[in-house]
């Protein structure tokens, strides 16, 4: 505002949206499934594990998980990508079997004790920070809400912990 016009100092930066490749390659990351070798051929497939980066672009066959957050449509070039803020964002991340099948992956791989020793490492592995206790007591909750839900089938209830934390708002964007 008026102290920083220029919106130069770190305590007025504006939140931003990273981009779908971003979200694509932080979910196979979480998965175990991100392959980080360089060069080579691209694909079309969204489930393949190179980077976005070397995701080949058709004009004709578009990918649509990155379409949906934005994606450069190659059609015509744009020295800025659109940053839009949708329902069907949220909706994809929700629903898309995609992402489902990455939390899947991502649930196998964490470990712990008791309910708040999975939640920190859930946690931890896509915020980067240890939650706070309120955080914590409701993640506890709707975790024991979960496992209840699917008559005490822990796996399945991580899972759902698991994309419900790759739902949130702090996942796609960078405050």
């Amino acid at each position: 505002p008026e102290n920083d016009p220029e919106n130069t100092l770190l305590w007025t930066h504006r939140q931003q949206r990273v981009e779908g490749e971003v979200i694509r390659d932080r979910l196979l990351q979480l998965a175990g499934n991100l392959d980080k070798g360089m060069f080579g051929t691209g694909s079309l497939d969204v489930r393949n594990p190179r980077r976005s980066v070397y995701m080949t672009v058709k004009r004709s066959k578009l990918v649509p998980f990155l379409k949906m957050f934005d994606a450069p449509d190659a059609i015509q070039g744009q020295g800025l990508r659109n940053e839009t803020n949708s329902a069907p964002q949220s909706l994809t991340l929700m629903n898309s079997p995609f992402v489902r099948e990455m939390c899947t992956k991502f649930a196998a791989k964490i470990k712990g004790s008791t309910h708040e020793d999975l939640v920190k490492s859930v946690f931890w592995h896509t915020l980067s920070r240890s939650p706070t206790p309120d955080e914590l007591s409701y993640l506890v909750h709707f975790l024991t809400q979960q496992i209840s839900l699917h008559k005490n089938d822990k796996n399945k209830a991580l899972i759902d912990l698991c994309q419900l934390m790759v739902c949130s708002n702090e996942f796609v964007y960078i405050d």
